[in-house]
């Protein structure tokens, strides 16, 4: 029983529903945003990728062809 807090330290850790309700609520939200951000982003590359034609110098890395799908290794 030693291990235990004492009554005054387990009040001040006592944090009320409302506050923990709203911090995860913002964790949420943070986390939609975060995945609507890199949805973006993935799109946005594949965007990119998609205009590159046969003739271009640039290449995506680690892919042998001058003009890769993402992710494939194969030539479109």
């Amino acid at each position: 029983m030693a291990d235990l807090l004492p009554t005054p330290e387990i009040a001040r850790l006592d944090v009320p529903l409302a506050e923990l309700a709203a911090d995860l609520q913002m964790v949420a939200l943070k986390r939609a945003a975060a995945e609507r951000l890199r949805a973006g982003a993935l799109l946005e590359q594949r965007h990119q990728l998609l205009d590159l034609d046969a003739d271009s110098r640039y290449t995506v890395p680690g892919c042998a062809y001058r003009n890769c799908l993402p992710g494939t290794g194969v030539a479109s």
